[in-house]
């Protein structure tokens, strides 16, 4: 299990669901969009980083354990991290789609 995950569950609930309907998102599009290398970088001073994940325990770490790297103003996803690599950590026990429950 990644650690990022139980930093995430230490938010409250509220900001919880919000972590994880944010890294759904950004999962979701890169599967869904995988020839699309826009979906694979995230600008740092983009909203949805700054406002969703930035202030937030875990969220940030829970990028760059499933590979994201930083390339000074933005975080990419090597071509070599494989969407089922993706879709594996989305399967997981404790994966986003699935940690919003431990709060309930």
């Amino acid at each position: 299990m990644l650690q990022s995950l139980n930093d995430i569950k230490s938010n409250s609930i509220d900001i919880c669901f919000r972590i994880v309907n944010v890294l759904l998102k950004l999962i979701n599009d890169i599967i869904n969009h995988p020839n699309q290398p826009k979906f694979r970088r995230l600008y740092l001073d983009g909203d949805a980083i700054q406002n969703n994940l930035l202030p937030f325990a875990g969220a940030m770490e829970f990028l760059f354990e499933i590979g994201f790297i930083d390339d000074g103003i933005s975080l990419v996803l090597p071509d070599c991290i494989s969407l089922s690599t993706l879709n594996n950590c989305k399967q997981q026990p404790n994966t986003p789609n699935k940690i919003g429950r431990a709060h309930v």
